[in-house]
């Protein structure tokens, strides 16, 4: 007798559990796949080349990797160097321009910005820039101003605004602007240079106080001026450069023990310190002090990029939905995130290819076709020693984009038994339309709600893993909410 099984697809990639500890819908194996907050796993848009342009054309002008991108007050700037110096440019309507020549950059800087408005008004927000080698600078869309501290080396690795000061790392100090003057570090302006005891390697703020990470540990700046900053330890824990980011009500960041947050604790100066990494404990090894991250606030993601390979953490509020993996085309050296104009998220990074490509945009990467696969959990439907013969598989699958087809394959005895494939017929776009309730001109015609991605396969195991994929050459996105499996019992594994 044919019998069914239904699960639905979340909770992402897990290559630590023993198989049949796994939970149904977590992944064995995936790439270029996203989590949903809601469930099931999108596979990922794509990016383009960006350079203002309405057709983009351009890389960065200058030679080696894109060292640096920022956005501010809407417009994508740009750091790449000349074999002398480095230099800034802005992305405009024309492709890059350069914004002032006389203002250049030590070789070999690694670059960091921060957005802050010390003003009244929007129109006051201002940029601020550091490498780590040179002095900082202060640049308000038109002028820039070179920022002197007086302390040390005079050359920030680190910036942010925080409680109307200029908070600078200088190697395991923080240097503090005087209040409401980021250009003043003057003890009577109420500047300050805290000594944190170890280099200083992510600046975040976080639930009313500064969170400072640092190669070996983790520390906290509570006060608001120079009359109460109270600096506290808060583990010896550290995290690399570029890995720290606030969201969902929590700090994440990379460190050698692999992925950890921050939580506000119900006690006043407390945070609870954990891994969110452990069911990618062997992948996330790989990741180390080059990783570059950022934020996708739409779909609610911690991003972390090692070279052309990624991690796609999805929360839901504080709590993690699942972790998947990404492979891209070209390298991610550097990244931002920050809103348009139209009040529009966007997700850039430089690569080493000298170009800056938006993410999220396309259904490829710039032009490269996308191969996106999932591998199931190996599932043991009526006992992890009773052999099935499987018949049927049914993906529960929505489209975005043209219509398109999956290819499907049934494989047993987690990956060693036999193997059976096929693919679907052609799937179609939603929203689908009801009679009489569904708007003209606001429907696809003749398409459904959600496609019933149907794949007749005959293969006989104890435990079956369904791997999904596409080849990349369709124009659309797809989403898998969950699958059933078509099966019948047969004799028990003696």
């Amino acid at each position: 007798m044919i019998q069914t099984q239904y699960f639905p697809m979340r909770g992402g990639w897990n290559q630590e559990a023993p198989p049949l500890a796994m939970n149904p819908g977590e992944l064995v194996d995936c790439a270029n796949y996203e989590c949903l907050v809601n469930g099931g796993y999108r596979r990922i848009f794509g990016y383009e080349l960006y350079d203002g342009q309405s057709t983009p054309s351009q890389a960065v002008p200058g030679v080696g990797p894109v060292l640096g991108v920022h956005i501010y007050k809407g417009e994508v700037y740009a750091i790449r160097e000349d074999g002398a110096n480095g230099r800034l440019y802005r992305a405009t309507a024309s492709g890059w321009v350069e914004v002032n020549n006389t203002i250049t950059w030590s070789l070999n800087g690694n670059y960091k910005f921060a957005n802050y408005n010390f003003g009244g008004q929007d129109a006051q927000e201002t940029m601020y820039i550091v490498n780590g080698i040179d002095k900082a600078y202060k640049f308000d869309g038109l002028n820039f101003t070179q920022l002197t501290t007086g302390s040390g080396t005079d050359n920030p690795s680190l910036v942010l605004g925080y409680r109307y000061h200029l908070m600078l790392g200088v190697e395991s100090s923080l240097v503090i602007s005087g209040i409401g003057n980021p250009e003043s570090y003057l003890a009577g302006d109420g500047a300050a240079e805290i000594a944190v005891g170890d280099t200083i390697t992510n600046l975040r703020e976080h639930t009313g106080a500064l969170i400072i990470g640092c190669e070996d540990s983790t520390k906290t700046l509570y006060g608001s001026s120079s009359a109460d900053w109270e600096l506290q330890e808060l583990n010896q824990a550290g995290s690399y450069e570029d890995t720290m980011q606030s969201i969902g009500g929590i700090v994440v960041g990379l460190d050698r023990q692999g992925v950890m947050s921050l939580m506000a604790a119900q006690q006043y100066g407390n945070f609870a310190y954990s891994s969110i990494s452990q069911k990618i404990a062997s992948y996330v090894r790989a990741f180390g002090k080059e990783a570059v991250s950022t934020i996708n606030r739409t779909n609610s993601q911690y991003r972390i990029f090692n070279g052309a390979d990624g991690l796609y953490f999805t929360f839901n509020g504080p709590q993690l939905v699942g972790v998947t993996r990404t492979l891209f085309a070209n390298d991610v050296a550097c990244i931002a995130n920050g809103v348009t104009d139209g009040d529009f998220e966007l997700s850039v990074f430089g690569s080493s290819d000298g170009n800056v490509y938006k993410m999220d945009s396309g259904f490829n990467f710039a032009g490269t076709s996308i191969y996106a696969f999932l591998l199931s959990t190996f599932s043991a439907v009526g006992g992890p020693t009773t052999n099935k013969r499987y018949r049927l598989i049914q993906p529960d699958i929505r489209v975005e984009g043209d219509p398109m087809q999956v290819f499907v394959r049934a494989t047993t005895e987690y990956g060693l038994g036999r193997s059976s494939r096929g693919t679907s017929e052609f799937l179609f776009s939603s929203p689908g339309s009801l009679w009489d309730v569904s708007k003209w001109g606001e429907f696809n015609w003749d398409s459904t709600y959600s496609n019933d991605a149907k794949v007749r396969v005959s293969v006989t195991g104890s435990n079956m893993g369904v791997y999904i994929s596409t080849d990349g050459s369709e124009q659309s996105v797809h989403t898998i909410y969950g699958i059933t499996l078509h099966y019948s019992p047969r004799r028990l594994q003696r």
